[in-house]
């Protein structure tokens, strides 16, 4: 079997990873490199970075950015702020229509469960 190199291809989660580190130096420097916003950080690239990182360090960007003037900064990560806080908006808006649909749910369910002991009962 040939040797491969496709391992060398930066990951989505490293990525990711990268992009937010380059975007947290930009917020310190005020340069960004663009190499990293490819995957390339070396804090990143190949070191396999877990989900858990990714949080992390995504948490430590949006509080940096809520009091950011962004026009500061370059395009890259003015357009990665604006379509995180779409996707926050969505994720937090579908998680309220979860909760509600459950408690609907939780609410019927006692509900149905009143009705049996008070049949139960008499």
């Amino acid at each position: 079997m040939p040797c491969r190199a496709d391992h060398m291809e930066p990951n989505d989660r490293e990525i990711e990873l990268s992009k937010i580190l380059a975007f947290l130096e930009e917020l310190k420097t005020g340069k960004l490199d663009e190499h990293h916003l490819k995957g390339y950080h070396p804090s990143v690239y190949c070191e396999k970075p877990t989900q858990e990182q990714l949080n992390d360090a995504t948490s430590q960007l949006c509080k940096n950015l809520r009091f950011a003037t962004l026009t500061h900064y370059s395009l890259e990560l003015q357009i990665w702020w604006r379509k995180h806080q779409k996707s926050e908006e969505r994720r937090e808006r579908e998680d309220r229509e979860e909760l509600e649909a459950k408690e609907v749910a939780d609410r019927k369910e006692l509900a149905r469960l009143k009705r049996k002991y008070e049949t139960t009962v008499r």
